[in-house]
């Protein structure tokens, strides 16, 4: 038994999975392969994960595997259960929400403020707002195949896009949407789409 929870702390590590240095590559180092900028994880450039985990089939990072994390918290709850229920908050949200989004995620942004992260799921109509420090579930926003986020500059809030061309802004846990939908359609990097006019 010993031996197993030795491997179980071994795989305890930081892991750290910047998107965007990972497919343009460090200013010091040789230029990444341009295979990169094709393969998985390419259209992710906003993710940039900082933290402590049980990081099962290493080998195989940089790849979420929440499955197997999961299962690492049961042994893990006996040597450290405040690190393992950590884990499980880490990549959880409720049960109801994770049904909403639909199996995907559009984009990822974090407020200025740098406390609150915010995911959005055009297949779902939903953003979710989680608390950075505290790693809490704060809430939800419905819009209609949103997918753009960004920061809003004055609060500690977000600009909403959506494919619909609606517009909205999360402040605190207040969503407010533009009343009639704009000419114009956004992307998740919250540009215009020209149509057929470009």
């Amino acid at each position: 038994m010993r031996q197993a929870f030795a491997g179980m702390l071994w795989s305890k590590q930081f892991y750290h999975y910047d998107v965007e240095k990972w497919l343009e590559g460090d200013s010091a180092q040789p230029i990444p392969p341009s295979e990169r900028k094709k393969g998985r994880n390419n259209e992710w450039r906003h993710l940039n994960n900082a933290d402590v985990i049980s990081m099962p089939d290493k080998w195989e990072y940089p790849w979420y595997a929440a499955w197997d994390l999961a299962f690492h918290c049961i042994p893990l709850a006996i040597l450290d259960a405040e690190f393992a229920k950590s884990q499980l908050v880490l990549l959880t949200a409720p049960a109801d929400i994770h049904r909403r989004l639909r199996g995907y995620i559009g984009s990822v942004a974090v407020d200025a403020a740098g406390e609150v992260l915010a995911a959005s799921s055009p297949k779902g109509g939903l953003v979710v707002y989680w608390d950075i420090a505290s790693r809490r579930f704060l809430g939800t926003s419905e819009l209609e195949d949103v997918c753009g986020l960004a920061p809003l500059r004055a609060n500690a809030g977000f600009l909403l896009t959506s494919g619909t061309g609606a517009i909205a802004t999360r402040s605190g846990a207040t969503t407010t949407a533009s009343t009639a939908p704009f000419e114009s359609h956004w992307d998740n990097h919250v540009a215009p789409l020209l149509g057929d006019t470009a």
